[in-house]
């Protein structure tokens, strides 16, 4: 019996240093903490309506010019990083847009948010804006994932495309991304520790704008906070996270896991083909890397580009992942010289 009370007593007064703590944290962590609303709450925000479908979208250069459907990563970011392409604007039509249920687009339920659905949004925006042309395309990351897969489903709407980093392409590049990001597991030190739940508890605090805030508010801070040995710091230069350089909105989890869990089997493992269908597409393939990305930089990328039957591969030195922002110079050069040839 006394040692029932023993037991008893000690998940009581552990309940309540449990409670304690929390308390602590929640009023440490009290302040003006939020995140972007979307088109949802402000209808000012630039936006597009296709097939009831709204998307944060916005144009820069000639309606009469080539149209370039520019094509952000994540899954589940969103397109504020890649706005320096609009320096582009001066030959090309620029499309931006914030994929389903991310960035400033208004937040959907995961039910309908899938790589087929993302491949699907991707032909809605391009007859959307250009009904009657070919498009040139230029993902980054998993936007660039997305651009082949797309190619390989309607390969005669792109006229040319620029392929960015894409990360895997197969099932069997899954698995080689898989051992050298070592599954993006996260450095569990104190400070870390301290730091994700600084993090979760300031998220407490949103009331809003909708019901993904929290979720939202999370994921945006752990993917953009400098924790110490961020399993995204290998992807840029001197493996430090602050070169990226990177500006955001607002982060989606909810599409990043969904479309994620889309390309998985029933044990949770990444099946996935978005090459199908590109050898019908008769002209080259442009992929540009980084020299600096120890995840799926050039010798990663030299794998991937022979998935096509025309490609050309270019390194940008002294760059990782966001090439664009790190030697722009360089990038731009190439993405122009290489939309001006011959199709």
């Amino acid at each position: 019996m006394k040692t029932i009370k023993k037991i008893l007593k000690g998940i009581f007064f552990t309940f309540l240093a449990l409670v304690a703590i929390f308390s602590f944290l929640y009023m440490y962590t009290s302040g003006k903490w939020y995140v972007a609303k979307t088109v949802a709450q402000d209808s000012t925000i630039s936006h597009i309506e296709i097939d009831n479908v709204v998307f944060h979208a916005e144009t820069f250069g000639s309606d009469t010019a080539r149209t370039i459907i520019v094509i952000h990563g994540g899954p589940g970011q969103d397109y504020r990083y890649l706005l320096p392409m609009k320096v582009l604007s001066d030959e090309y039509r620029v499309v931006f847009y914030d994929q389903r249920g991310t960035g400033l687009s208004p937040r959907v339920d995961a039910s309908e948010l899938t790589l087929q659905s993302s491949i699907d949004d991707l032909d809605r925006i391009i007859n959307y804006y250009a009904p009657n042309d070919k498009v040139n395309i230029l993902g980054h990351s998993w936007g660039a994932m997305l651009g082949s897969a797309y190619l390989g489903q309607h390969p005669e709407r792109v006229n040319k495309i620029i392929l960015a980093e894409p990360g895997f392409l197969t099932t069997e590049m899954s698995d080689e991304f898989m051992k050298r990001t070592n599954g993006f597991a996260i450095d569990l030190s104190f400070q870390n520790i301290m730091l994700i739940s600084k993090i979760v508890f300031r998220a407490l605090h949103l009331r809003g704008p909708d019901d993904q805030a929290i979720k939202d508010y999370i994921y945006s801070s752990l993917m953009m906070t400098p924790i110490e040995n961020h399993p995204m710091s290998g992807y840029f230069c001197n493996n430090a996270l602050d070169t990226a350089k990177m500006h955001i909105w607002r982060l989606s989890m909810v599409a990043s896991q969904a479309i994620q869990q889309s390309g998985m089997n029933a044990e949770g493992k990444m099946e996935i083909n978005l090459i199908k269908g590109v050898e019908n597409y008769p002209d080259t393939v442009l992929f540009i890397s980084g020299d600096c990305n120890r995840f799926i930089g050039p010798d990663y990328q030299q794998k991937q580009v022979n998935y096509f039957p025309r490609h050309k591969l270019e390194v940008i030195h002294d760059a990782g992942h966001n090439m664009f922002l790190d030697q722009p110079e360089a990038f731009y050069k190439l993405v122009r010289t290489f939309f001006k040839e011959d199709s």
